[in-house]
C-alpha cells in the first residue's frame, strides 16, 4: 500500500516551492557560468567553489559580487554567504503575519543545486540578517572530511618535494632497494583439487602460461595530468559547442498581430492522415 505525502502549506510550503524553483535554475546555470568563466574547468575544493559562487555566479546573476563569505566558529560544517540587499527582495513587501518569510529562498535553491551538482552535498536556507539576508550553507560531514584529507595529502606532497630536493628521499630509496631482494613467486589462482574437478587437468605453471600483452595509450603530453586534461577536452568538445550555442540562443517571443481562437479536435487515421473535426459548440 502506497502512502501519501500531505502537501506543504503556509510559509513552509512557500519557502519549499521557491527553493525547488531555484534548484531548477541552478542546475542549468552551473554549466553556462563554468563554461564562460573557467573554460569548463570545475572547482574541486570547497573554498574555491564557494568563492566561485560568491564572485562569478553572483556577477552573472545580479551584476555584482556577494558582500561576505564567513565560516561559523561553532560548526565547521556551516558557512554564511551574506548579501545586504538581495535583488529578489527589492520589490517584495512581506505581510505582517509572515514576518519570517524570506523570498531569497529562491536564490538559496540556486546555491544548493550548484553545490550538490559539484559533489558538495549540503542544505542551504535563507534567513534575515540585520538589514540583509544570510544564506546558511550546512555541508555534510563527508565534505569536511574530504577537504581535511586533501589538505593532509597536499602537506605530504610538499614534504616529499622538500625532502627530494634535499636528496633524503632518493638516498633512502636507494638504500632500501639494495637491502631488498625480489624473487619470482608461483601464483595459483585456483586450488589444485578444484582445478582438477573443473577442467579435468593439472594446474598449469605460470611460466608456461600464455603471456598477457596490453597496449597503453600514447601520452598526448609530457605529464599524465596534462594528458588527461587534453583527453577530457576532446571528449567534452561536442557538449561544449552545444552549451555555447545554448548561451547565444535568442530567447525572444514574437507576439502575433492577431490572436485567433479555434475550437475542435484533430482525428488521426491509421494511414497518417489527419482530419480537423469541428466542435459541436462552433
Amino acid at each position: 500500500m502506497w502512502g501519501t505525502v500531505a502537501p506543504l502549506v503556509g510559509e513552509v510550503g512557500l519557502l519549499f516551492r521557491l527553493a525547488s524553483y531555484g534548484k531548477i535554475v541552478g542546475i542549468r546555470l552551473l554549466d553556462v557560468v563554468t563554461l564562460r568563466e573557467k573554460g569548463y574547468r570545475r572547482e574541486t575544493k570547497l573554498l574555491g567553489m564557494l568563492m566561485f559562487i560568491k564572485s562569478s555566479v553572483w556577477k552573472n546573476l545580479f551584476g555584482k559580487e556577494a558582500d561576505k563569505l564567513e565560516r561559523s566558529n561553532d560548526d565547521q560544517c556551516t558557512y554564511l554567504l551574506i548579501e545586504k540587499e538581495p535583488v529578489v527582495n527589492t520589490f517584495i513587501s512581506v505581510p505582517k503575519d509572515k514576518g519570517m518569510l524570506n523570498c531569497a529562498a529562491f536564490v538559496a535553491g540556486i546555491i544548493q543545486a550548484m553545490l550538490e551538482a559539484s559533489n558538495f552535498p549540503c542544505q542551504v536556507s535563507a534567513h534575515w540578517w540585520n538589514i540583509g539576508t544570510a544564506y546558511v550553507i550546512r555541508f555534510d560531514e563527508v565534505v569536511i572530511s574530504r577537504e581535511a584529507a586533501l589538505v593532509d595529502t597536499t602537506h605530504l606532497q610538499r614534504w616529499f618535494a622538500r625532502m627530494k630536493w634535499r636528496g633524503v628521499v632518493e638516498q633512502s630509496f636507494r638504500a632500501s632497494k639494495r637491502a631488498c631482494s625480489y624473487k619470482a613467486q608461483h601464483i595459483v589462482t585456483v586450488p589444485e583439487h578444484l582445478h582438477r574437478h573443473l577442467f579435468q587437468s593439472d594446474v598449469p605453471s605460470t611460466s608456461a602460461a600464455t603471456p598477457f600483452h596490453i597496449e597503453l595509450p600514447t601520452l598526448k603530453s609530457r605529464s599524465l595530468q596534462e594528458h588527461f586534461r587534453i583527453t577530457a577536452e576532446e571528449l567534452t568538445q561536442k557538449y561544449k559547442e552545444f552549451l555555447e550555442r545554448a548561451a547565444l540562443f535568442p530567447f525572444q517571443f514574437t507576439k502575433p498581430s492577431e490572436w485567433i481562437l479555434e475550437t475542435g479536435w484533430t482525428r488521426y487515421a491509421h494511414n497518417d492522415v489527419t482530419e480537423k473535426v469541428g466542435s459541436h459548440m462552433s
